[in-house]
């Protein structure tokens, strides 16, 4: 499961924090010393609220109920009380509950180190990290294959490698606007460009290449278009999405910087889009939109309400 450090968590701090937690719950799953069932049992919630505390304020309320706080912790906890039977049998069967607990903490924790590691990893090395709101890909002038993305954002200069997240509410909203008399034909292209550079995703590579780099030398001196790759977004197990549209592709880009421990950039032609992605301490880019535009209802339809 991927896990979500909260804003101004270090990923690394969290996950020698989990690795320290995963560790103890290996160590009294395989080595427990205690007499009778009970103790066992409370040497089980003893560890529990240990791991609780470390994690309550780094991870979501949601992570930390799906790693440590969950069903089977509450029955325990509740049951506590009524197992303290001294026949063999019963204690047996408390010992082989609370061991399968243990088991399936270490697995979880197991499963969240490496998929924490693996996402921290995984954006180094794939240039500047952007963002593009829906309005975006129906509104700019130039297509995205042929935009200078590194020239929009002024992240590096002209020609620098550009990664493009995309969030599946960006794909939703396309797939809305196909139909949207005003915005079809974009939508619609943008929805056949993503097809294309996904057609081969997978749950272990959801990058594709959009452009290759480009390293002719034009006359004037510059160089050609850089490189451009993309990734889709996909909610996480359990997600629930923010009511707000807006907020919920401002989260999910938060939830990258903060995992990638360096900038991403927010492109948007709507000044409150631009307003919330800089409050939540995202780099963002404001696209004004061309003057004969100037008071029409932007192209992505997108009310505040995020309908």
């Amino acid at each position: 499961m991927l896990v979500t450090p909260r804003p101004g968590v270090s990923p690394d701090n969290l996950i020698q924090d989990l690795q320290t937690s995963r560790d103890e719950a290996f160590n009294l799953r395989s080595g427990s010393s205690a007499t009778t069932a009970q103790i066992y049992l409370l040497d089980y919630l003893d560890w529990a609220g240990r791991a609780a505390r470390t994690l309550a304020n780094q991870i979501s309320g949601t992570d930390l109920a799906s790693l440590v706080l969950n069903r089977r912790y509450e029955l325990l906890l509740s049951s506590f009380g009524t197992m303290a039977s001294p026949l063999p049998e019963a204690q047996r069967v408390v010992r082989d509950l609370v061991w399968l607990e243990l088991d399936e903490r270490v697995k979880d924790l197991d499963a969240a180190i490496t998929t924490l590691g693996s996402y921290k990893d995984r954006w180094n090395n794939v240039g500047d990290l952007v963002v593009l709101d829906t309005n975006f890909y129906v509104e700019h002038p130039i297509e995205l294959i042929a935009t200078d993305l590194a020239a929009v954002t002024a992240a590096k200069t002209p020609g620098s490698v550009m990664h493009v997240l995309v969030p599946m509410l960006v794909v939703d909203e396309l797939d809305r606007l196909k139909r949207d008399n005003q915005a079809r034909s974009r939508a619609r292209t943008a929805l056949k460009m993503l097809d294309e550079v996904f057609k081969h995703v997978s749950k272990e590579n959801s990058m594709g290449l959009l452009r290759r780099e480009d390293n002719t030398t034009k006359p004037d001196g510059s160089l050609g278009l850089g490189r451009i790759t993309m990734e889709l977004l996909f909610d996480p197990p359990d997600h629930v999405r923010l009511p707000d549209n807006d907020a919920e592709i401002v989260d999910r880009a938060v939830a990258v910087q903060i995992l990638a421990g360096h900038p991403v950039t927010m492109v948007t032609y709507d000044k409150n889009m631009s307003f919330r992605a800089r409050y939540e301490g995202l780099q963002e880019i404001w696209l004004p939109h061309p003057p004969e535009q100037e008071g029409e209802q932007p192209r992505s339809g997108r009310r505040r309400d995020g309908s």
